[in-house]
């Protein structure tokens, strides 16, 4: 009776330490599981990102084209103002995804680690080049339509001067 006592004692505290150990491992399992699930969220964000700043870029090129049409320049200076406001909220995204990446360092593997630094220095000069393109863009179109300004304002001044030449001949004339 005592040898089944024991023996029931040893299993009980088997089974015990048995139950502790399946809890511990389903913790690991659900940690490393929503590891997988922030890697996957953070390679989704990141590569939808990267699209559409390929995509606005794409857009950006078309926009930046100088043409000597002025209603078409202010369209396009319109549609830069809209890609920038764009761009400004979509700022947000860019700083949620930068965060999203420097949090799985402490989680991921050198080779990993590495892996994300390298995407995130490569986000980062993306959106730098947008930034930039889109101010590089944005003046120039500006400058072309100051010029357009500049060249109106000349030709009504060049105007009135020929018909206030014209007009003072016509008085010259009629006074002979």
């Amino acid at each position: 009776v005592d040898g089944d006592s024991d023996l029931t004692v040893q299993v009980s505290q088997m089974m015990h330490k048995y139950e502790i150990l399946k809890k511990n491992i389903r913790d690991v399992i659900n940690k490393y599981n929503s590891f997988v699930k922030e890697h996957k969220s953070f390679n989704e964000q990141y590569t939808g990102f990267i699209e559409w700043i390929g995509a606005v870029t794409d857009d950006l090129g078309q926009f930046g084209e100088i043409v000597g049409d002025l209603k078409i320049l202010q369209e396009r200076r319109n549609n830069i103002e809209e890609l920038e406001e764009l761009r400004t909220n979509e700022s947000i995204k860019y700083d949620t995804i930068i965060e999203q990446g420097e949090k799985l360092y402490s989680h991921t593997s050198p080779d990993g680690k590495d892996f994300i630094r390298q995407q995130l220095k490569q986000l980062r000069k993306k959106w730098d080049n947008l930034t930039e393109e889109i101010q590089s863009n944005a003046t120039k179109i500006d400058l072309c339509l100051q010029q357009f300004s500049d060249f109106t304002t000349s030709q009504e001044q060049l105007t009135k001067w020929l018909k206030d030449i014209e007009k003072h001949m016509q008085q010259h004339t009629e006074l002979k």
